[in-house]
């Protein structure tokens, strides 16, 4: 009752008559005493995993240790060029981590009487990288300025934004100045670092003209436009001046004929 597990070993049974005198020992039976496996666990080296450093994953449990075998994201896992498994499967090693490497790993253990696991979320910090911004290239005077700086980062990037060398006091991804003047002309730039990997990106520039042109028309499109409305309206005038004429020609012609035709009427009354 009870057994423990110094009690694991080889155990023999030895039979005896006391008639003959004789006795025979049987062949041995080897007896091992487990204990159910509990606490299992992974841990990491390091709980901020950089992309091109080293990294361990280490399987740990109480009791007696049989298999140990890995899973990644709900597969099996598949060992790449960079991964190594030792002691047993006890530890997988990367030697040098990157992002893809990001996922859920599980580490099940077991032996004959049970059976354990435990899984660790491994995020990968990477970054920042492609760092690029988008807003406008020119813009009215008084209007809104509204640039967006992003970069591939985990965690998200800091921002740094600088007009003309000069550092600015936003440090959010966008960067936005209401009623911009001409002085606000320049190039803008954006910096992301990451406070995880200590990295720092190369900067991102923008150029950026302020006019001061009514809603984008320059001072020839504005006289441009002038010059014909004056042309049409010119065109308009004349036109109506020709139909006026014309009708008052054909007015006056029929009126004439009627007065030639009276004279013609009244000159052979005063003959008869």
């Amino acid at each position: 009752m009870n057994v423990q597990m110094s009690q694991s070993g080889n155990y023999s049974c030895q039979a005896f008559n006391h008639k003959t005198l004789r006795s025979q020992t049987s062949q041995p039976s080897a007896i091992t005493v487990l204990e159910k496996i509990s606490g299992s666990s992974v841990k990491p080296s390091t709980n901020l995993p950089v992309e091109g450093t080293s990294v361990s994953l280490t399987c740990e449990a109480s009791g007696s240790v049989f298999t140990r075998n890995w899973m990644k994201d709900g597969s099996e896992l598949t060992p790449t060029d960079n991964m190594i498994l030792s002691d047993n499967n006890r530890a997988l090693t990367f030697n040098t981590v990157n992002r893809k490497d990001s996922g859920e790993y599980f580490c099940q253990i077991s032996n004959p009487i049970s059976s354990d696991g435990a899984k660790y979320i491994m995020i990968v910090n990477y970054g920042p990288e492609k760092v690029q911004i988008k807003g406008p290239n020119k813009i009215n005077i008084k209007g809104t300025l509204k640039l967006i700086c992003s970069a591939e980062s985990t965690p998200t990037a800091r921002f740094t934004w600088f007009f003309n060398g000069t550092e600015l006091t936003s440090t959010s991804a966008e960067y936005i100045k209401e009623e911009v003047e001409l002085s606000d002309s320049g190039n803008y730039t954006c910096q992301a670092w990451n406070n995880i990997t200590e990295r720092t990106s190369s900067s991102a520039v923008h150029g950026l003209t302020v006019t001061d042109q009514l809603s984008g028309c320059a001072a020839g499109c504005i006289a441009g436009i002038v010059i014909a409305c004056c042309v049409l309206i010119a065109a308009a005038i004349g036109g109506g001046y020709y139909i006026y004429k014309k009708k008052f020609n054909k007015n006056s012609q029929k009126q004439n004929t009627e007065q030639g035709e009276n004279m013609y009427v009244n000159m052979r009354m005063r003959r008869k």
